[in-house]
């Protein structure tokens, strides 16, 4: 179950990777940052992928309060729902690039005729 804020984040990062991946192909010239801020989303969403775990896993005693376990599973819930926008989120980058690549290759084949 994602919370509200993932579930903001999703549509906002499509957004805006859609909007990287077109200008990136149809207005390099205008936009030539565009390709660099497409690595650096893929470089983070990586790190957010290959990351360790931000929640503790020990404890001080054998006892754990019901409080503490529920922020733990909530935490990981958290953690886990970031992790999966963000293969979802390289899974349309790596698609997107794929795309443009043969898009690229088209106008090329088509100028040198």
């Amino acid at each position: 179950v994602a919370t509200k804020k993932e579930e903001d984040s999703r549509p906002l990062l499509e957004t805006i990777l859609n909007d990287l991946l077109s200008v990136s192909t149809f207005a390099p010239v205008e936009w030539p940052v565009a390709t660099s801020l497409l690595s650096v989303l893929g470089c983070v969403l990586t790190q957010q992928l290959n990351g360790t775990s931000s929640s503790s896993s020990s404890s001080k005693g054998s006892t754990l309060s019901t409080d503490s376990l529920s922020q733990q599973n909530s935490a990981k819930a958290t953690e886990q729902n970031i992790r999966i926008v963000a293969m979802d989120i390289i899974t349309m980058l790596s698609l997107g690039l794929k795309h443009r690549e043969s898009i690229l290759d088209s106008i090329a084949a088509k100028q040198r005729i």
